[in-house]
């Protein structure tokens, strides 16, 4: 790892471990790949869910509201991945989360997460998903753009093992 990766991630750090837990196991022992999804669409949901391999654990934020909270609560590297969209109002729990979206949601994490998180932007939001990701990108974040209409299982699948490795290094796994 380059000597500047590794400064900004000590920094980073110190905000959060990574999560070791035996509870944080999966089959044979292996521990979970912790994914947050921020999402608000049940149909959408209902797909990741379907989708998910039985090794990941998706923790589920449906609106920006407790997004934030989430991740100012979970700083650092606890997450192996995040799954990040834009509009985020079909299941707002107030109405002054109405004025929040993904882009207070990247905010956030830029301010929060370790830049070593990789990020998928599904969004249908084209705008506002290259605004996002630019950010994101712009501080250093691994970010890849697939927009929900054209994200398959194999490609969720595909992106999950690039989490999965980047996870394991970063853990020395």
């Amino acid at each position: 790892m380059p000597a500047t990766s590794q400064r900004k991630f000590q920094k980073n750090s110190i905000q959060g471990q990574t999560s070791g837990k035996t509870s944080d196991r999966g089959a044979g022992g292996h521990p979970f790949l912790r994914v947050l999804i921020i999402e608000d669409n049940a149909e959408r949901i209902a797909c990741f869910r379907a989708w998910k391999p039985g090794d990941v654990h998706f923790v589920l934020a449906t609106s920006p509201g407790p997004a934030l909270g989430i991740i100012r609560r979970d700083r650092g590297l606890i997450y192996a991945g995040v799954m990040l969209d834009h509009d985020l109002v079909e299941q707002s729990i107030c109405a002054s989360e109405i004025e929040f979206s993904g882009t207070q949601v990247t905010t956030s994490i830029i301010e929060n997460f370790s830049y070593e998180i990789p990020i998928l932007i599904h969004s249908m939001n084209d705008a506002k998903a290259s605004a996002m990701a630019k950010r994101l990108i712009s501080a250093d974040f691994s970010v890849t753009r697939v927009p929900m209409a054209v994200l398959s299982e194999q490609r969720l699948h595909e992106w999950l093992n690039e989490v999965r490795e980047n996870w394991r290094y970063l853990n020395g796994l």
